[in-house]
């Protein structure tokens, strides 16, 4: 899977070769968006909230809970509508274009998916979500 760093984002600095790979794999991981602080503290503030509210909270595996049922919680919504969030998103979506020129598809406006939260324990493998490395 490409990564590249948000500062390379940012000015627009990343290779050729890693845009045309993400390009073809379709997805990418854009590091430092956040600082490892904010990021902690966003973090802590979800665990703040499934605890608040872990009557109302879906959560699996059963055994040892490291996906949760939640889409809009405070901290979500605050990472997603960061400028820097949205800055990361527009520079990815911009890889693609339109290929018939009827197409309203306007690829300059980042869209928000609000998937469901993930907080595992670096390193376990005892619950993985199928993920299938794809041949090339």
């Amino acid at each position: 899977m490409p990564q590249i760093e948000f500062e390379d984002a940012l000015d627009d600095s990343c290779s050729w070769a890693t845009k045309e790979l993400i390009r073809k794999r379709g997805v990418a991981v854009v590091k430092n968006v956040f600082g490892r602080e904010e990021a902690l503290s966003f973090k802590q503030q979800v665990r703040d909230y499934i605890a608040d509210n872990k009557d109302k909270t879906k959560a699996f595996p059963k055994h040892n809970p490291q996906v949760y049922e939640l889409y809009w919680s405070p901290s979500q919504i605050k990472a997603r509508a960061d400028p820097r969030m949205l800055h990361a998103q527009n520079f990815l979506q911009k890889l693609w274009r339109s290929s018939k020129s009827q197409d309203t598809a306007d690829l300059t406006t980042p869209m928000t998916y609000a998937d469901r939260l993930r907080i595992r324990t670096p390193g376990d493998a005892s619950f993985a979500l199928g993920y299938v490395e794809p041949k090339l």
